[in-house]
């Protein structure tokens, strides 16, 4: 990742506005919570992640997939958390998680996110009313029912809770 630099004034209160840049590049959204420490002379802002805490469980629910004949991955509003096939990802996705909507994407509608991909499921982890994520099925063949996702969608929601 190439290096993204900007100088900033703290303001009476002691607040630094983040550059949309920067924002934008590590989907820092409104009520996203983020990591201050300082290392040495530097102030060190990481953007933290519920889900990726959850890295181990976010595993089991994608080799729990495997027997329905669909890739799976799970996301953190920023990264991949844990995954069962090479994927491609886009902003799209996100807007797709913050929805809040459960979507099945097919044809023209394809988000390109997996190759050979037919059928695209995209199902947003929400927790406390905030969106952590989301979860993605991909399919080589055309599924129009999703339902059998559901549990696990519902699992990771929980388990952040």
């Amino acid at each position: 990742m190439r290096k993204t630099s900007s100088l900033r004034r703290i303001d009476e209160l002691g607040r630094v506005v983040l550059p949309k840049e920067i924002r934008q590049k590590l989907c820092l959204n409104q009520g996203a919570e983020v990591l201050v420490e300082c290392e040495d002379d530097k102030v060190v802002i990481t953007h933290h992640s519920k889900l990726s805490f959850y890295e181990k469980n976010a595993k089991i629910v994608v080799k729990c997939f495997d027997s329905f004949n669909v890739e799976c991955f799970v996301c953190s509003t920023s990264d991949i958390i844990a995954k069962s096939c090479n994927v491609i990802i886009n902003k799209k996705l996100f807007d797709y998680f913050f929805e809040r909507k459960n979507v099945i994407l097919s044809g023209n509608n394809l988000l390109g996110l997996t190759q050979d991909t037919k059928t695209e499921i995209i199902l947003p982890i929400i927790s406390n009313g905030e969106v952590c994520g989301g979860m993605v099925l991909t399919s080589k063949t055309l599924l129009t029912d999703y339902s059998f996702a559901l549990p696990m969608q519902k699992y990771l929601s929980l388990m952040i809770d």
